[in-house]
């Protein structure tokens, strides 16, 4: 039988009762008890009571992925985030996503939504955002959540999305490269540098390259700098990155700021196409210019529709390959064709800009109070002579001056591919997209500063703007293509179509609420067909 004993826990005071039965030890050769606590003992009473039971551990489900299921009857706004889900079915955003993102694409769908619908605010205010509307992920992401998220996006599942993307356009158009800065007080983020500041801020920055499709107008790729980089040092990091993504020949669009013999010489080795500005001030481009610089401003080569003169040369490329692994050198000739354009209004903009630049410099100079980075330009364009009668003579050089005038109106496009100077010249200017991306990036998408504190969530802030640039690219361009902003700005385009309301019941079909003619004629007009259309 076993007996009851009793002892105190003296901490707590509180007396047990235990259940003790006697065996015999065979290793220390002694009888032994062994205890099992039953209840513990009323100190009034003295009786034994029972303790209270463990809790059981709770069953959670395994969370499903995907969105958030509904379980109540609710109201929201649904017009303007059904426009972004056409919008990601056309250009498989969402299909590319789900193949890279599988258990997080609606979350970042969702963050990707309310920076496009809400202009320039945080993500800390997606919570309110998303309470009143339809979204891919169906439910409020937390602060913490949303950081955890950001933090999760990796670059190897980043650099999938790339290449499925890539490879749904990128052989059919050439694709416009740019780099834009972007200024942070962050002293955490190590690619912050000081740097050239295209937004003239004198703080320090990370540079953000950007590959933009010429006729989807699609951004494509983008990859963050070091703010301290050059732009003329990052193509030959561009070339190895689209060699990693599998793409061993593409066609690109470049600014002058990327010219160098190096870089051409470069995009020769690996057969890429190119159209890239040059400066006039380079021997090749100024040699060709004096010899037609009369001829090529003839009314046969005046382009009534862009309202300038175009002259087209094929010319010579001196290539260089230095071949370290077997001690030589290649040097041949490679075709290039050079166009040369000459706009008289350009001229006028140019000369006026230079004037006025000239007379600030002869009022420093004639003031005494010049500018110690000025002084290259007082050498070039002034003389100043001084004696004790007349004093300080600040005088013209004349030569100087009508030199640097020859070249006013004057610009340069350089092509191994586009032999016509009006294609060049369409296909170049629409380079200036990129430009209004970075703005929309900037502004709308609020990457105006760097508001992260590690890498981790700048990485991923960086890759959920890239998504909703995508979307809103799309939009401008379907609205450039039927002149939507002739009467629309995009804001109100998004805002009156973002009042149309959506009710959803649990275990019923979705329902919309009543569309107006002007709204069908807008998802007409950005190519998609109107919700009500559906049910």
């Amino acid at each position: 039988m076993p007996a009851i004993v009793y002892q105190t826990n003296k901490k707590t005071g509180v007396t047990y009762a235990y259940e003790s039965v006697s065996h015999w030890d065979k290793v220390k050769r002694q009888s032994r008890a062994r205890r099992k606590c039953i209840r513990r003992v009323d100190p009034e009473t003295k009786e034994i009571i029972p303790t209270r039971k463990k809790a059981e551990p709770a069953v959670t489900e395994k969370v499903r992925r995907g969105p958030v299921p509904i379980t109540r009857s609710s109201r929201s706004f649904y017009g303007a985030t059904y426009l972004f889900d056409q919008i990601g079915k056309e250009t498989c955003v969402t299909e590319d996503l789900k193949a890279c993102f599988p258990e997080s694409y609606h979350q970042i769908l969702s963050l990707a939504y309310y920076l496009i619908l809400e202009d320039r605010n945080p993500l800390s205010r997606f919570p309110r955002w998303a309470s009143i509307h339809h979204h891919p992920y169906g439910a409020v992401i937390p602060s913490q959540r949303s950081s955890e998220l950001l933090a999760s996006i990796t670059e190897e599942a980043r650099q999938r999305f790339f290449l499925l993307q890539g490879k749904r356009r990128i052989e059919r158009e050439y694709l416009a490269y740019d780099i834009t800065s972007i200024s942070s007080y962050s002293k955490s983020l190590r690619q912050v540098r000081y740097g050239h500041n295209r937004d003239h801020e004198p703080l320090e920055q990370i540079n953000l390259a950007l590959l933009f499709g010429q006729q989807s107008r699609l951004p494509f790729y983008y990859r963050k700098l070091a703010g301290s980089i050059p732009d003329v040092k990052t193509l030959r990091k561009l070339l190895a990155d689209m060699k990693t993504l599998g793409y061993e020949k593409f066609k690109v669009i470049l600014d002058r700021g990327f010219f160098s013999a190096a870089n051409i010489n470069d995009m020769y080795r690996h057969h890429m196409k190119f159209l890239i500005a040059a400066k006039l001030s380079l021997k090749i481009v100024q040699t060709h210019l004096d010899a037609i610089r009369e001829k090529m401003r003839n009314w046969t080569n005046y382009l009534k529709d862009y309202q300038l003169y175009a002259f087209t040369l094929p010319i010579t490329w001196d290539y260089v390959q230095d071949r370290p692994y077997r001690g030589d050198t290649i040097r041949e000739d490679r075709r290039m064709y050079l166009h040369l354009y000459y706009s008289p209004d350009r001229a006028l903009e140019d000369e006026k800009a230079f004037n006025s630049r000239l007379a600030d410099l002869q009022r420093e100079l004639e003031s005494g109070e010049g500018h110690p980075d000025h002084e290259k330009q007082y050498a070039k364009y002034f003389e100043v002579k001084s004696t004790p009668v007349r004093g300080t003579k600040v005088l013209a050089k004349e030569d100087a001056i009508a030199e640097a005038k020859g070249n006013y109106g004057y610009f340069a496009l350089m092509s191994n591919e586009i032999k016509d100077q009006v294609e060049a010249l369409s296909i170049y200017r629409n380079k200036d997209l990129v430009e209004k991306a970075f703005e929309n990036l900037k502004d709308r998408l609020n990457l105006r500063r760097l508001a992260v504190s590690s890498e981790q969530s700048l990485d991923g802030k960086l890759f959920v703007q890239f998504i909703a640039l995508i979307y809103l690219s799309y939009i401008t361009r379907k609205m450039q293509i039927n002149n939507l902003f002739k009467d629309y700005t995009l804001q109100e385009v998004l805002d009156d179509l973002d009042m149309i309301e959506c009710f959803e019941v649990p275990g019923q079909k979705l329902q919309v609420s009543e569309i107006t003619k002007h709204q069908v004629y807008l998802f007409h007009k950005l190519g998609v067909i109107p919700p009500a259309s559906l049910q």
